[in-house]
């Protein structure tokens, strides 16, 4: 795998886990759109599909997207160390090769 696919993929991994919160959130409101369940924040209830009750688990996944004010803080953060770090990578490849010293002198 090249150094730039290497990027992308992390880059892409990061992204997925500061939103992957709010996937579950939208997982779960389908599935109680699409069975007729209702789904809020204020009490699980019963969601019967198949047979089982599943309004508990239902339940759970909507309320993860409250995670999300950990995990999207944390990815911008991550993202913002990258783009330091990368910025003082290319700076000190383009002193490297030009030749030029590091102070001004």
């Amino acid at each position: 795998m090249t150094p730039g696919k290497r990027r992308i993929v992390a880059l892409s991994l990061i992204v997925l886990i500061g939103f992957s919160p709010f996937i579950s959130v939208f997982i779960a409101a389908a599935i109680a759109d699409a069975h007729g369940c209702r789904l809020d924040e204020a009490a699980i209830y019963p969601c019967i599909i198949g047979g089982r009750d599943w309004g508990g688990l239902l339940g759970t996944m909507s309320l993860m997207g409250w995670a999300g004010l950990i995990t999207i803080p944390g990815a911008v953060s991550v993202l913002f160390l990258w783009g330091l770090v990368t910025l003082l990578l290319f700076v000190l490849r383009r002193i490297r090769n030009t030749g030029m010293p590091p102070s001004g002198d």
